[in-house]
């Protein structure tokens, strides 16, 4: 192939790849090997012009011509291959090199003891990649889980962390002895993530989550109490964690982990530099590929230290920091606890073991202490609240949940029950297992005989579903009774949940056609207050057995408009047996 030719194909590519740059991605994700001959196009186009200019323009090229007449034209070639070669080394050397000395002027190197670091005294960790919390007139940083990590360390006092220009200090105190700004530290299990071993398996992980969890609960419950406090005028330990990138032509980032005494002596230091550099010779690349793809001189990651550098890893390894805890009895100790606090007059302080308990719960497989001890918080009216409970949505968690039934509905039942617990007690009926609630219970049917409080339980009116045909009486009364209840928001999800019932129970529900026919024709229907909830009852009227031709439209609506109507209510109801539990 002449150069000509090779000039002609790579520059129509290059204009392609330049000026539709995605088309590269979306070559390379496609097609494999168009995309990759895309990408080497500018290069090839670049070498290749420059190849020719030297082979016919070149002074030096030309003395060499001039001197050796005899040359043969293939040696001719691969002389001007070699000089292009050159050019391309040249053009790119010198930014190689000064990426090379970014990354050599930002390593300072390390520090390794000869022994462990010992961690104590007063402690102040910088970290500025620590997240901030915005309070009301100031910025507080809560204490991570490196914060309760260093806490837990014996023989450290407090733990300052700074962030920019703010700081806050931690202490552990004995119970009792702290003021109003009690706190508790803030996902304290995740310091596994940082373990230099790994956990065996994915159970095992979740269980020393747990077990921190339950360790921490239980000490602040019953021990220590973690204050914020006043900072020390001095630190006997400082440790400086940096995660930066630099901007500019040679971007080099560096991440590092610094220990310093109270006379500021280097004790421990581990880093990674990474610094992005010029290939040498030059080349061109397609970056932020596939979209807002862009081109650019293809780089290379120079790097010291070992890719997976992580500096609270660092510190486990070459540090006293305390590891947490391996007890496997915390849990079942604050469950325990838990369980005696509910048989105890008043308000013991146990109580407060509530939601970090729940937070120990494997809901996917709960065990039977576990499900016994969730109906006794269930029935206790004095447990307000249960934010976490059922917080991991599983068919296992649904299957023993139907056990808890009763307190459940009991507790759906009594007056004093909060909004939020009942809003979460009646999202878990609706996922109980089909067929719970086929046979009502006497406190079931008295929530349902109830409008206040049949107003808040939504997802039991729904669970009629569970009774077949034999629920169509009892979805009319309600519907008549409710249909204009107040306030509005109560009443929409009430006719949302009997429609419903009536679209999964199809032509079984025939029965409550006449009803629903009477409110929705009347001029203003009070069974829907806007455009989308009519077209939802015209679905339910037709998936229980109206004739889509007698399904009325607003007057306002032209005989194609009515038409698409009609089509769009049909395509749905035929929809419908594939997707028995979908929200219309």
């Amino acid at each position: 192939m002449s150069v000509r030719t090779v000039l002609w194909v790579s520059g129509v590519l290059t204009l392609i790849a330049v000026g539709i740059p995605e088309s590269v991605g979306f070559g390379l994700f496609l097609l494999a090997v168009p995309g990759f001959i895309l990408a080497l196009a500018p290069t090839v186009f670049i070498y290749t012009a420059t190849f020719a200019i030297v082979r016919r323009y070149a002074p030096a090229f030309a003395a060499v011509r001039r001197f050796l007449p005899v040359i043969h034209p293939r040696a001719l070639n691969l002389i001007a291959a070699v000089i292009t070669l050159g050019l391309g080394v040249l053009a790119a050397l010198p930014m190689a090199l000064a990426g090379r000395w970014a990354l050599s002027r930002a390593a300072t190197g390390d520090v390794v003891p000869h022994n462990r670091v010992v961690i104590g005294g007063d402690v102040l960790l910088r970290n500025n990649d620590m997240p901030v919390e915005y309070i009301p007139g100031k910025r507080q940083i809560q204490c991570n889980a490196l914060c309760a990590a260093l806490l837990d360390t014996p023989g450290v006092g407090t733990v300052t962390i700074a962030h920019v220009d703010d700081s806050t200090s931690y202490r552990l105190l004995p119970k009792g002895e702290a003021g109003s700004n009690a706190m508790a530290p803030m996902r304290p299990e995740e310091i596994l993530q940082y373990l230099p071993e790994k956990p065996v398996s994915d159970d095992a992980r979740m269980a020393q989550e747990k077990a921190i969890i339950a360790r921490w609960d239980l000490r602040l419950a019953s021990e220590v109490t973690l204050s914020m406090v006043p900072s020390p005028a001095r630190h006997d330990l400082t440790i400086t964690m940096t995660f930066t990138t630099s901007q500019g032509r040679h971007p080099v980032s560096v991440t590092q982990v610094d220990v310093r005494d109270r006379e500021g002596r280097v004790l421990l230091r581990r880093q990674r530099v990474t610094a992005a550099t010029v290939l040498v010779p030059l080349l061109l690349e397609p970056s932020n590929l596939p979209y807002k793809a862009s081109w650019g001189l293809a780089r290379s990651e120079l790097a010291t230290g070992h890719g997976d550098f992580r500096p609270i890893t660092v510190l486990f390894q070459e540090t006293t920091l305390a590891r947490p805890s391996e007890r496997g009895d915390v849990v079942a100790s604050m469950r325990d606890r838990l369980a005696a606090a509910l048989m105890q007059p008043g308000a013991p302080a146990d109580l407060a073991l509530v939601t970090p308990w729940l937070a120990t719960i494997d809901w996917v497989h709960p065990t039977d202490g576990d499900i016994e001890l969730l109906g006794k918080l269930l029935a206790d009216v004095r447990v307000i609240d249960l934010p976490r409970l059922f917080e991991g949505v599983h068919v296992n968690t649904f299957r023993r949940a139907a056990e808890l039934r009763g307190a459940i509905v009991a507790r759906l039942v009594n007056p004093a029950t909060s909004p939020q617990l009942r809003n979460r007690l009646d999202h878990l009926l609706r996922l109980l297992p089909p067929g719970t609630f086929a046979v009502l219970t006497p406190d079931e049917s008295a929530v349902l005989h109830d409008q206040a409080l049949r107003l808040n339980a939504p997802g039991l009116v729904r669970r009629l579903a569970d009774q077949g045909k034999a629920c169509v009486p009892e979805l009319v009364r309600i519907l008549q009774e409710d249909v204009r209840a107040e306030p509005s928001a109560k009443r929409r999800d009430m006719l949302a949940a009997v429609r419903q019932v009536l679209i999964r129970l199809g032509p079984d529900a025939a029965g409550a056609l006449p009803a629903i026919i009477e409110l929705f024709d009347q001029p203003s229907t009070p069974l829907a207050d806007n455009p989308d909830e009519m077209d939802r009852w015209r679905v339910a009227m037709v998936g229980i057995g109206r004739p889509i031709e007698q399904v009325p439209f607003p007057p306002t609506f032209t005989v194609e408009q009515i038409a698409q109507g009609r089509s769009d209510i049909m395509q749905t109801v035929k929809r419908i047996p594939y997707r028995p539990d979908a929200e219309l």
